[in-house]
């Protein structure tokens, strides 16, 4: 079995006879501590690929996650963010918001929420 990254915490839900994945992520190493010296594309980066990590065991990608939270632990961080965000949701954003926090678990610079949905998703029609 692989390794569950770090600092993650995954719940599985009922909705509406949806299965739905909720997950938090703080990035942190294999010892439980934060990389502070690490640039700030770092954070996202590793914070998206544990998120694809799980998604992976969960049977989903990317394209079943319906909602983000993006929460920074500085709001001029956003740009960085959402350049590496994009090479991961690449079509059918989800719906996000993204928001400066006073501070994050063991001092993170980001932490990423997400609701992703278990099997096919149909594309409504307004």
């Amino acid at each position: 079995s692989s390794k569950k990254p770090a600092g993650l915490v995954l719940e599985l839900l009922l909705l509406k006879g949806l299965q739905e994945g909720r997950l938090s992520h703080v990035v942190l190493d294999q010892k439980g501590d934060q990389h502070r010296e690490s640039p700030r594309g770092h954070w996202t980066l590793q914070a998206l690929k544990n998120m694809g990590e799980i998604l992976k065991a969960a049977g989903c990608d990317f394209t079943n996650v319906v909602k983000t939270t993006v929460l920074l632990a500085d709001i001029n961080d956003f740009n960085t963010v959402n350049e590496i965000y994009k090479q991961y949701f690449k079509s059918n954003f989800p719906a996000r918001a993204a928001y400066q926090v006073a501070a994050l678990p063991k001092g993170s610079r980001i932490e990423i929420e997400a609701v992703a949905v278990q099997g096919p998703l149909t594309t409504a029609s307004l």
